[in-house]
């Protein structure tokens, strides 16, 4: 009977992460949470993305991993070093190294319409191609 009770717990359980991890998306692929991210980063909330918002996120995102790189390595964990190894190749990249050039880069790259803002879907679009960029990369940088 205990075996019994096991393999049921462990096959709900099994069933219950595998839906979890189907429905885990990026940002960029998530409809709701793209409109979160925009609005976010949208802090006027005209409807588009100006030079000066996105670096404003971006820097924002830089103390977010700062913050995350000191809690890791305060802790001692080893995923501290791989952490820093990730972001200080990220700002190896000359046109990304800062929050002002890469805002620069994207907004000149990614702005469809010529207006030098970005709309919602011209930032996710951005953010999907960087984040594909990152993840072929990314073997090669560390």
């Amino acid at each position: 009977m205990k075996t019994l009770i096991a393999i049921t717990s462990l096959l709900i359980a099994s069933s219950a992460f595998a839906a979890n991890s189907d429905q885990r998306e990026t940002r960029a692929d998530n409809p709701p949470a793209a409109g979160r991210l925009f609005a976010k980063i949208d802090t006027d909330r005209n409807d588009h993305v100006d030079e000066a918002e996105l670096a404003t996120a971006l820097f924002k995102r830089d103390e977010h991993q700062i913050a995350r790189i000191n809690q890791l390595q305060k802790t001692g964990s080893p995923r501290a070093v791989v952490a820093l190894a990730r972001f200080e190749a990220e700002k190896s990249d000359l046109m990304l190294a800062t929050p002002e050039k890469a805002s620069g880069f994207i907004v000149a790259n990614f702005d469809r319409d010529g207006d030098w803002e970005l709309n919602e879907a011209e930032l996710m679009t951005a953010f999907r191609s960087l984040h594909k960029w990152q993840e072929t990369t990314r073997d090669t940088r560390i």
